[in-house]
Parts: structure tokens; sequence; C-alpha cells
């Protein structure tokens, strides 16, 4: 399970090493803590549709998706994505979980 998280500026949060692997097979980059998930994404339609999907999350709904992603190495993931709460209730990020059902 991909599971990671970003702020409201699309910079990571969080992810664990199924992310970070999925990154490198997809895109060639090995991701930290200090980049921006949208400048990771070397593919420019992939870079839209995450974008998007992000946007939604970050404008307060919860959606999921099956799509098609990565340059180097092709995968359908299917990706549940929510919105990040303060304590105020307000939203200060996004997360997402995904799984690889190319298979």
């Amino acid at each position: 399970m991909i599971i990671l998280a970003i702020d409201k500026d699309y910079n990571y949060l969080f992810f664990n090493e199924a992310h970070k692997n999925s990154m490198a097979s997809s895109y060639g980059i090995d991701v930290t803590f200090d980049m921006n998930l949208l400048d990771c994404i070397t593919s420019e339609p992939d870079k839209n549709i995450a974008k998007r999907n992000y946007d939604i999350s970050l404008s307060g709904v919860s959606h999921s998706t099956i799509q098609e992603f990565g340059d180097k190495e092709k995968s359908y993931y299917e990706t549940h994505y929510s919105p990040i709460l303060n304590e105020d209730n307000e939203i200060i990020g996004a997360t997402a979980f995904a799984r690889d059902i190319s298979e």
C-alpha cells in the first residue's frame, strides 16, 4: 500500500517506502521529505492528473480514482484521496492511499 501526505503547496509531509519505490520505478526520482510531489512527477499528463486529484481533496472532498501513472514504468493504481484537517477543522493538506492494480 502506497501512503503519502502533502501540504497545501504539494510538499511532502509523509511518505512510506512503497511510495518512495514507486516514484523511483515510475519516474526515476529518489524522493525525500524536502521535495514537492508535483516537481517529482516527470510526465506532464501524470502531473496534471495528480494536481487535479489533490486539488479536489484540498477543497475538502474525499474521493477515489483508478488511473494509469508512470513515465519509466506504467502501472494502474486505485487511489483514495482525503483532506487533512487541523484541530480547528481547517484543511492543511491531503493524503493518498494507493494500491497497484495493474495485474
